[in-house]
């Protein structure tokens, strides 16, 4: 047996274990959570993780090891099915890989290296191509991985996969971007634009437009469900870094009309306050809103599941009127949530930055609601949009921060 089949029957043995004996019981570290919230399970396997993608019954995460690629026919039972190492930086971002179920690209803005794993056999990725001078901070798959778009603007040609070449800049200047439907890409920048690269993926056309409610919040993901036919885009922002009340957010814009006027109107936003359960104050990253998702069965409205580091994962539930009403939450203590995955309408992976790994939780939309008494939600609404009037320029998102500098008493 060579040592990669050794290393994945013991990985294997350990996600059985920790799953047919974690069953309602805490494995070390606890959690507080709301009762509409099961805690299932943690698969330790794979902690230092900022994301990962869920394309089919395959599940990749990406942690400073390197890649491992789980089998998630059954969702309750992931099986580690094949890993390999990637030559990472301690810089490496880890967080929002893409797939196309053949290729994987992941990226390291570090030294820009952007990285291209074969998964055809998810039993054996084997890295095809590390290209220099290809990666931004997040990199996305477009027209089926024939081209990556970089957060920072870099376009690679992607068509040989084991010959990237850097082939151009589209102007986005943000923090990832979400190919809705091919060719037509979401950028998580302020304001969200909508681009359309079919014609011509080294010339985006810029298709639409919507500002957050503040250009003081950095925006980090987009997404707009049903493939851009539902009435709602959803965006979650960054923190401001300097002690604010409101740090990261979760915001809704209304696309009615679009095609029309070529602008997403802000509806509303929901932030959470400062302080934690167990100590009533938080370190300045801990408010930073992460990765998020809507559930499978998003219509015009539903349930999103949100990553909020400190804060665990939240349980929101946008109206139909674009509304932001909170349903729940599981907090891990000790943990730092970076993303999360809807397996299923009830099945949902929350995965950690630091030790932890990642968890198993199950969300029961058949039990009451219930609203965090420590950290209360705060929805607003907001009528003004900045969006209106002359194009705003894809261009860069407010980086520069300015934090008050404390003075002597």
């Amino acid at each position: 047996m060579t040592m990669r089949l050794r290393l994945l029957a013991v990985l294997s043995l350990v996600a059985a274990l920790c799953v047919t004996t974690g069953s309602q019981a805490d494995p070390g570290p606890g959690f507080f959570k709301t009762s509409n919230i099961d805690y299932l399970a943690t698969i330790p396997l794979d902690s230092d993780t900022a994301g990962g993608r869920l394309f089919g019954k395959t599940f990749y995460v990406l942690t400073a090891k390197g890649l491992t690629v789980y089998d998630v026919t059954n969702p309750l039972i992931p099986v580690p099915v094949g890993t390999t190492a990637l030559p990472h930086t301690p810089n490496q971002e880890r967080e929002d890989i893409d797939t196309n179920g053949k290729i994987l690209i992941a990226g390291q803005s570090y030294h820009g290296i952007l990285y291209v794993v074969d998964v055809s056999n998810p039993r054996l990725p084997v890295l095809k191509a590390a290209l220099r001078g290809a990666a931004d901070h997040t990199n996305t798959c477009a027209l089926n991985c024939t081209y990556v778009y970089g957060s920072e603007g870099t376009i690679t040609d992607l068509r040989d996969p084991a010959n990237p070449v850097v082939v151009g800049n589209s102007g986005v200047d943000g923090h990832d971007l979400t190919e809705i439907k091919p060719g037509l890409l979401l950028t998580a920048t302020n304001p969200v634009t909508y681009l359309d690269v079919r014609r011509n993926p080294l010339k985006p056309q810029r298709l639409a437009t919507g500002a957050m409610e503040s250009g003081a919040y950095y925006t980090h993901g987009v997404e707009w469900p049903q493939g851009g036919a539902d009435r709602f885009v959803l965006a979650g922002t960054e923190e401001f870094f300097c002690g604010d009340e409101k740090l990261g957010s979760f915001q809704v814009l209304d696309t009615k009309d679009w095609k029309t006027t070529g602008r997403f109107r802000h509806v509303s936003s929901f932030y959470l306050e400062q302080g934690l359960q167990t100590e009533g104050k938080s370190p300045v990253n801990e408010f930073c809103g992460h990765w998020f998702k809507p559930r499978p069965d998003f219509r015009n409205g539903g349930i999103v599941a949100m990553a909020w580091y400190g804060f665990g994962t939240r349980f929101l539930e946008v109206t139909p009127k674009g509304e932001i009403v909170e349903k729940g939450y599981f907090t891990p203590a000790p943990g730092h949530t970076s993303a999360v995955y809807w397996l299923t309408n009830e099945i949902v992976y929350s995965l950690d930055y630091t030790a932890r790994g990642f968890d198993i939780l199950r969300f029961n939309a058949d039990k009451p609601a219930e609203k965090d008494p420590r950290l209360t939600g705060h929805n607003v609404s907001v009528v003004f949009d900045p969006s209106a009037g002359a194009p705003q320029p894809i261009g860069r998102q407010e980086k520069q921060y300015v934090c008050p500098v404390p003075t002597a008493a």
